[in-house]
């Protein structure tokens, strides 16, 4: 707020982690106005992420702008160690929540394994979500095809499997 006082530009980067429904995401939409109100331009990961801050801002949509997230495919480069040309190997690495879509993760890997007889996960990350991961495995008997490697840092995530290819995965979002 004080920023156009010493003649500072403000852009605000929106990784939304509130709704619109219960008290405490109202109240936090309303500092969020008020904070706001005088940023330049505002920057979200994806088209509803911008849409949900517009609605819950106020910000003038002219003002906001959608830059998706982005790999750095320098760091993350296929090992020219070759995996078996049948085996396909699925890495999730991310914080094991509703939000990032672990519950997903839960339902679609015991499916995935039994359709594709080749395919492995390895799954990087820790939460609340993790013991029904592990739970699926156990129930699944899927421990030789889903390895847990559990909290990952972020500056080790290049080498954990570098024969992986690098995707990128949007997350769930309550609209």
């Amino acid at each position: 707020m004080h920023s156009r006082t010493v003649g500072y530009k403000v852009v605000f980067t929106d990784h939304p982690l509130y709704g619109f429904a219960d008290a405490g995401s109202i109240h936090m939409n309303k500092v969020l106005q008020f904070t706001l109100a005088d940023i330049d331009q505002a920057i979200c990961v994806s088209h509803t992420s911008k849409e949900n801050t517009i609605l819950r801002s106020g910000i003038s949509p002219q003002k906001v702008f959608m830059v998706p997230n982005a790999v750095d495919t320098a760091m993350f480069t296929p090992s020219p160690e070759r995996l078996s040309c049948d085996e396909i190997v699925i890495v999730v690495i991310s914080r094991l929540v509703y939000r990032k879509g672990a519950d997903l993760l839960v339902e679609v890997i015991p499916e995935v394994c039994r359709l594709f007889p080749k395919v492995r996960f390895i799954v990087g990350g820790d939460g609340p979500k993790r013991v029904r991961l592990e739970e699926m495995r156990e129930k699944f008997s899927l421990q030789d095809r889903v390895e847990m490697l559990g909290a990952v840092p972020h500056a080790q995530f290049h080498l954990q499997r570098p024969f992986a290819k690098p995707f990128w995965k949007q997350q769930v979002v309550d609209c």
